[in-house]
């Protein structure tokens, strides 16, 4: 091949060789970092299930019982969960679903806080019920909440090959419980 004598052609060859190892440096970095975030979302997201599923069983136990010292359950705990792992949800959930999320953690807020003031005041006389603020159409409705919220973050917590195959094998199921046995 000969030799370029142009140092001007020399030059822009460089610098566009140079341009195009950066702007492809970046683009990789960019690609690895979304991927990075996605993957940290659904961790995300994996937790924040396990502990809407907590909730769900807490509010689901707390409802007939109406009784804040027969649950075992520390309500300050899924504030925590949420305060530490939403910003990593943002990047794998829409804002509509981010909202039923975080209206599913304010219902836990709310119990938190009617557990606590309801367990500071004095017990009830012998023979009184024990103090319970919300009425059972309310724990009704942060039920459903949770639940949402749950569901939400359990499908986001997949990639999209793993619905993929869960949704063929979903079918292939249903399809074979459809099935006429031969006579």
């Amino acid at each position: 091949m000969p030799a370029v004598r142009e140092p001007a052609l020399v030059a822009v060859i460089g610098v566009g060789g140079v341009l195009v190892g950066a702007v492809g440096s970046g683009a990789v970095q960019a690609t690895v970092a979304r991927f990075d975030r996605r993957r940290s979302g659904r961790d995300a997201a994996r937790v924040l299930a396990m502990e809407l599923h907590e909730a769900e069983h807490a509010i689901g136990e707390l409802r007939p019982l109406r009784d804040w010292k027969r649950i075992i359950t520390d309500w300050d705990r899924f504030e925590a969960a949420w305060q530490q792992y939403r910003d990593q949800l943002t990047h794998v959930v829409t804002t509509d679903e981010f909202g039923k999320v975080d209206s599913a953690f304010a219902c836990m807020r709310v119990l938190s806080r009617a557990a606590k003031r309801d367990l500071a005041e004095p017990p009830p006389a012998a023979g009184r019920p024990p103090r319970f603020d919300p009425s059972g159409e309310i724990l009704a409705n942060y039920f459903e909440v949770v639940q949402r919220a749950k569901w939400i973050v359990l499908a986001t917590s997949y990639r999209w090959w793993e619905k993929q195959a869960k949704h063929r094998v979903m079918a292939a199921v249903a399809a074979s419980q459809h099935e006429v046995p031969d006579a």
